[in-house]
């Protein structure tokens, strides 16, 4: 979707955009509830599967924002180079455009996983004894008052986050994530 949105001329385009970003635009609120009644008729509440639906109906209108920009800004010019000399599609994919798109595609990940580890309203709505995430039980262990529990969850869910952010950082040059590609 990312790419088609970034790369083909699509009537309609910023129609087809607004409608996949429409998830965030209503409140989380109001979105959960929706999403819960749902999820209730189709027999999706406390269910793995059920969870995973919420998420990526949450996660998604980021990784396509930031995919399809990606795409977009993806110069035409530097493909044909590779193709006049001599690449094939396949070696202009991964040598070419992968490199290129590296950085967006690293950033739709730290997007989509930190919005999903740390989504609560709505799987609050969707969650049940079976499907209990990090942070609802941080949440559920502040209501009960168990307040070494809610800091032992609260550096559970801290870690992971920064763990992400520093692989990441040892693996993408800054200056490409910045400046972009000088001389091109």
């Amino acid at each position: 979707t990312g790419w088609a949105l970034g790369r083909r001329r699509i009537p309609g385009k910023e129609a087809i955009m607004s409608t996949i970003l429409l998830p965030r635009m209503i409140p989380p609120i109001a979105y959960a509830l929706g999403v819960a009644q749902i999820f209730y008729r189709l027999h999706l509440i406390d269910t793995h599967i059920g969870v995973a639906i919420a998420h990526v109906a949450i996660c998604a209108p980021y990784a396509i924002l930031v995919l399809s920009s990606t795409f977009e800004g993806l110069d035409e010019r530097v493909l044909e180079a590779a193709s006049v000399c001599g690449a094939n599609n396949l070696r202009t994919f991964f040598h070419i455009t992968l490199p290129l798109v590296m950085p967006g595609i690293l950033s739709s990940i730290i997007f989509t996983f930190t919005t999903s580890y740390n989504e609560f309203t709505l799987t609050l709505m969707t969650y049940g004894p079976k499907t209990i995430t990090l942070p609802v039980r941080t949440y559920l262990a502040v209501g009960e008052g168990y307040w070494e529990v809610t800091s032992a969850l609260s550096m559970i869910l801290i870690i992971p986050s920064l763990f992400v952010l520093f692989m990441i950082q040892r693996q993408v040059q800054p200056e490409k994530l910045v400046g972009g590609f000088k001389g091109v």
